[in-house]
């Protein structure tokens, strides 16, 4: 079964998971995801199921007109819902399956974020999947993820989207870039949620 991978999006101390330490891993993977085209919302608490933040995946090339708060060249928006994990070592299949299912309840695309990366049991699972899935690696010491991927059902919903590095490596500007219909993808706007 084909699946699509960008790898090349992170900075916080190592320690213990914590709620503070949680905390800021998911303030960095909203940023980091904002640069992507994702705009997106803290949202934990009590009958979250397991969901941290939520939001809006706007498709839109960054040369759109669209900047300034109109649909301009607007592809696709697609609704997400994400769980970010903050864990000591690579996530297994448990989390994919329990996101797979509240995105299949929620009609969302699910985005799981990991500081570790994935076993192959995760992946496995995430490529097998009936729900729409994305996977970021986002380390816990970084401001850029190094590896986006989409499965077959989540790629039904982000045609003409592809996955690169930046044309110029820098200490300021490293990880994943994103493009749609060949074009860099425009970073979140406030008008995007």
């Amino acid at each position: 079964m084909p699946y699509h991978v960008l790898v090349a999006c992170g900075a916080l101390s190592s320690g213990t998971a914590n709620t503070t330490v949680r905390t800021a891993y998911e303030k960095t993977a909203e940023q980091v995801l904002a640069r992507l085209g994702i705009s997106v919302a803290r949202c934990g608490g009590a009958g979250d199921r397991g969901i941290d933040l939520r939001g809006w995946w706007t498709l839109r090339p960054a040369t759109s007109d669209a900047q300034d708060g109109g649909d301009g060249d607007v592809v696709a928006r697609v609704r997400v819902i994400c769980q970010c994990k903050r864990l000591r070592g690579k996530l297994g299949p448990g989390p994919i399956r329990e996101l797979a299912g509240v995105a299949l309840r929620e009609q969302a695309m699910g985005m799981l974020v990991s500081a570790r990366g994935f076993g192959q049991q995760a992946v496995r699972e995430w490529r097998s999947s009936i729900a729409p899935l994305v996977l970021v690696d986002l380390p816990a010491d970084s401001e850029h993820c190094t590896a986006i991927r989409w499965n077959d059902m989540a790629a039904r919903q982000l045609k003409g989207l592809a996955v690169g590095r930046p044309a110029i490596q820098s200490a300021v500007a490293s990880g994943v870039t994103l493009f749609i219909h060949g074009q860099p993808i425009a970073p979140a706007s406030d008008t995007d949620m």
